[in-house]
């Protein structure tokens, strides 16, 4: 039971920080035959210089409910941002962990939140600010290598845990990998390079992990800017994107028929509707546009899988 718990926990974890680069991607390509001269379109694009330094403050939010328990937790902490780098290409960018806190009971969860604490990210971006790569992976892959190990010396005895410090350093074993971690980086940077007209929104097919494994659940996403202010430089872009309920409930059924073959078992949810899982996500940004500045990051995500649902909020907020 304890290690079926631990993959659970991993999941969630997982699922808060794990990126849909789908998202970005489709934010920063996000183009309009507009005039940016009419008052009506606005350009968020990145006009940074070397040496410059920012402050944000992080709030992340986990609300689960589940055979009837609700537990709502909150992590918040502060990153310091500098752009160390400016070539014709772009920016290489420093983002720095620091004063990490954890609202939840979990010693584990505290002290595996507390792994990132002092942890350099340095990647690069496109002349527009939008995310390219990942540059010190190694440096970051050693930093939480050695302090997963030294979290393991302190539960010396649970095998569970031994198992999920495991699949945590698998999840970090690569540059990739490790990008995909790299959630609030990529929310705050997934307005850049794209071009918005007030008032109009924009939609496309796109995929969402499947995190039953299989094929990725198709979904759609809808793009707009629901306010522009030029007289105080700013605007507002707004996405949501939600998956094909149908064709995800198909996958569950699936999931748990071949689940309960293997097991010998019945599956665990039966009846009209309550093996469906959904997925609605909703982004919303206030960017400075003169300066190039994202002052504000909001992401939600509510999951529903059967009967139980989760809410996980990111709110990322320049100082």
């Amino acid at each position: 039971m304890a290690q079926k718990k631990s993959r659970k926990n991993l999941y969630l974890y997982a699922l808060v920080f794990a990126v849909s680069a789908a998202v970005g991607l489709f934010l920063a390509k996000t183009s309009h035959a507009g005039d940016p001269a009419d008052g009506k379109t606005a350009s968020v694009v990145s006009n940074w210089k070397e040496g410059d330094s920012k402050g944000l403050t992080v709030k992340i939010g986990k609300l689960k409910e589940a055979n009837g328990r609700l537990t709502n937790e909150d992590i918040t902490y502060d990153v310091d941002i500098k752009v160390i780098g400016e070539s014709e290409d772009g920016y290489t960018v420093e983002w720095v962990y620091n004063n990490i806190t954890y609202s939840g009971s979990n010693p584990f969860v505290k002290k595996l939140y507390k792994t990132s604490e002092g942890l350099k990210i340095v990647y690069t971006t496109g002349k527009d600010g939008m995310f390219k790569e990942l540059v010190n992976w190694k440096e970051v892959q050693e930093h939480l290598y050695s302090a997963l190990d030294l979290l393991e010396n302190e539960f010396p005895d649970n095998q569970a845990i031994k198992g999920l410090i495991s699949q945590f350093k698998a999840l970090y074993s690569s540059r990739d990998s490790i990008e995909s971690t790299l959630r609030d980086i990529q929310i705050y940077h997934s307005p850049y390079g794209g071009e918005y007209t007030l008032g109009e929104w924009t939609s496309t097919e796109t995929t969402l992990p499947n995190h039953l494994g299989g094929y990725p659940f198709p979904a759609v996403i809808k793009t707009g800017m629901t306010e522009l202010d030029l007289a105080k430089n700013r605007c507002k872009i707004v996405a949501t994107q939600k998956i094909d309920e149908e064709k995800a409930a198909a996958a569950v059924k699936e999931f748990l028929r071949t689940t309960a073959e293997k097991s010998g078992g019945q599956q665990h949810f039966n009846g009209a509707g309550q093996s469906g899982v959904s997925i609605n996500d909703v982004f919303e940004y206030d960017v400075e546009l003169n300066g190039g500045w994202v002052n504000k990051a909001y992401f939600k995500r509510e999951t529903r899988t059967g009967p139980a649902k989760g809410v996980n909020t990111y709110e990322i907020t320049l100082k």
